[in-house]
């Protein structure tokens, strides 16, 4: 089996890295596609070939058309979007290619209601699933008048975006108007600053539902609890936990049932103190960025997604090791610790030992790490 996998440049590109080594090791013969030579995976000793591919932020139309010509000129068994920008691009012209290569991918109109925060909530709430109070401002003049029957901290976030881009928790009115200020920029296929969401805070721990579907049918399931987070107010996942929780799965389920899901999402929840309910964050509709972590523990993800859309179907895999903890060291858990007030807590916090821990470092695959390294000398 040939595979192409099809990243933009981050600064650690972890699970693209991840994609790479799990596939390789069964067999795959891994290309790998980004933007910029500075990239991780692209220097894995499991990738075979190294392709360079138009910008997605600078030049989306040539980057769409550049993806979906791999898909059709029929090189490859299979193009694996490991990221929103590859993602999004063979969404939106899926009906062309569909015929020619077997993708993972959600269709375009539930994957667009997905993406859309203020879209999905209205989804969950109507099928039963509890969200965090909700505004959409249209302008300033609406963000002022919501401030009043907002309880600070609260959440200002993109109404379209992923991760944690355009995230902030202002404490007060005037911050909350700040924090809207500053968000302005240009918006594109992935990331839209108009009309941000201002939510409830929910107090709690994140809790993740990490599914592969097929066809609206769940086929793989993993579920994983956050113990740290960078930024530490509310960011990625770089100290998690590998968990069981009934609860969490079937309302994942039962959100992706209702958009017919298809390919890889991750369910994001916060457990919130007050009630001990689930409350729905967002969905990510493409890998995540720990997903080493349910790898490692038993959940082969991208090989899992590479032989459900070459076979047509795979048998559900819902077993895996529970309690399994993953730390990222290389970078996030550096930044971590440098960029804390309290260095020294925190990194007894982040670097405590603990059995039944693994890192993404290899010692076998080296090379990687470095060139993270080298892309987070800025940051650090």
């Amino acid at each position: 089996m040939k595979v192409l996998l099809v990243t933009e440049h981050t600064a650690d590109d972890r699970k693209s890295l991840a994609a790479v080594r799990s596939l390789a090791r069964n067999g795959v013969n891994v290309a790998v596609a980004s933007d910029t030579s500075i990239c991780p995976p692209l220097w894995s000793r499991y990738c075979k070939s190294r392709v360079r591919c138009p910008d997605p932020l600078s030049d989306w139309a040539n980057f769409s058309d550049w993806i979906c010509q791999q898909v059709l000129q029929g090189q490859y068994d299979l193009v694996l979007p490991l990221s929103d920008y590859p993602t999004m691009a063979l969404v939106e012209q899926q009906s062309t290619l569909t015929e020619r290569m077997a993708l993972p991918i959600p269709p375009a109109e539930f994957c667009a209601l997905a993406h859309d925060k203020l879209e999905l909530i209205r989804l969950a709430s109507k099928i039963g699933i509890d969200v965090p109070q909700t505004w959409c401002p249209a302008n300033r003049e609406d963000v002022k008048v919501f401030s009043r029957s907002v309880s600070f901290p609260c959440v200002l976030k993109l109404r379209k975006g992923a991760g944690a881009s355009g995230l902030s928790f202002p404490q007060s009115p005037e911050e909350l108007l700040e924090c809207y200020d500053k968000l302005g920029g240009a918006s594109d296929s992935v990331f839209s600053t108009d009309r941000p969401l201002i939510q409830e805070y929910i107090p709690g721990q994140i809790h993740d539902a990490c599914m592969l579907f097929n066809h609206g049918e769940p086929r793989a399931s993993f579920t994983q609890k956050r113990l740290a987070m960078y930024p530490r107010t509310g960011g990625v996942g770089i100290y998690n936990q590998s968990t069981d929780q009934p609860e969490l799965r079937e309302q994942a389920e039962s959100l992706l049932r209702a958009l017919n899901w298809h390919g890889p999402a991750m369910v994001e929840f916060k457990r919130d103190d007050r009630d001990g309910k689930f409350k729905l964050m967002e969905i990510n509709a493409r890998y995540w960025g720990t997903l080493d972590l349910a790898i490692q523990a038993g959940v082969n993800f991208p090989w899992l997604a590479c032989r459900m859309a070459i076979d047509g179907d795979i048998d559900p895999v819902t077993h895996y090791q529970v309690g399994l903890t993953y730390r990222w060291n290389w970078t996030y858990g550096f930044q971590y610790v440098l960029q804390s007030d309290r260095k020294l807590q925190a990194l007894r916090e982040f670097y405590q030992p603990a059995v039944n821990t693994q890192s993404e470092f290899s010692f076998s695959d080296p090379v990687p790490h470095l060139v993270a390294a080298i892309s987070n000398t800025g940051s650090l």
